[in-house]
């Protein structure tokens, strides 16, 4: 939409008040998640991730230094890099905000009533569980909605005249794209600027908006009504996984996606 811009919270220090939104919304999620009447956007949260782009020297290994979470009210945008120590290993304890961090994140991403939507979003988890290995909120999602899997089975269109990305997916269904020149910006520099605050917000913000927006159009099975279209979206195999870390990452969970 022409003008949209999500509301954003930067979550960035152990005392930051943002921490305290995290936790009041992410409640929120989970009991508007359980509502007889929800919709797909009160139980969908959007979830991407930024780190050092190669561009700028990063690594296959650089760890996630921002994660980003839309959640139905605000969208989250945590400074993990500042948050959370890097170069840990699974045995080693939790500073004081990770164990803030870890008890809001766990429930959330592990309830399976509460979908995970994201592009890649199977590669942004596990690159989460390979830079903090010693939060476990980060080694199982439990409901996971991949966005490019629902577009290729949904609209072939996307798949001739789009670029198969996010920008490509906003394009067809929004009819613009995203501005990505914040995409390959040094995420591992500190402070974050407003460019790339505001950039990583809507990033997050626009999934389940788009997820939303697929719910109500009539896909290749001729469904007439949103209600219908949802079920079968999430009858499909492939649509929804469950993933949890690789064993060298956790303790005694099997690394792997769950159709």
């Amino acid at each position: 939409r022409k003008g949209w811009k999500p509301q954003v919270q930067l979550v960035s220090h152990a005392q930051d008040p943002g921490f305290l939104l995290l936790a009041e919304q992410a409640e929120a999620t989970l009991a508007l998640s359980r509502r007889q009447n929800a919709t797909i956007t009160d139980f969908t949260i959007g979830l991407d991730c930024e780190w050092r782009p190669r561009t700028r020297g990063g690594t296959k290994d650089s760890p996630v230094a921002v994660l980003q979470l839309a959640l139905p009210a605000l969208t989250f945008v945590i400074d993990l890099q500042a948050l959370c120590q890097s170069g840990c290993t699974p045995s080693d304890p939790m500073s004081g905000p990770e164990q803030a961090l870890n008890d809001i994140l766990g429930p959330l991403l592990a309830d399976e009533k509460v979908a995970i939507c994201g592009f890649g979003a199977t590669g942004d988890l596990k690159q989460l569980a390979e830079s903090y290995p010693h939060m476990p909120c980060f080694e199982r999602c439990t409901c996971v909605v991949e966005l490019g899997a629902i577009a290729r089975l949904f609209f072939p269109e996307w798949k001739k005249g789009f670029k198969r990305s996010l920008s490509g997916l906003c394009e067809l269904l929004l009819q613009r794209q995203i501005d990505k020149r914040e995409q390959c910006s040094a995420w591992h520099e500190r402070p974050l600027t407003e460019e790339q605050v505001r950039y990583a917000a809507l990033d997050a913000a626009v999934l389940p908006h788009l997820l939303g927006l697929m719910a109500q159009r009539p896909p290749l099975c001729h469904c007439e009504t949103a209600e219908c279209v949802q079920q079968c979206m999430y009858a499909r195999p492939g649509l929804l996984a469950s993933w949890s870390a690789p064993t060298v990452m956790m303790r005694g969970n099997e690394g792997k996606v769950e159709q």
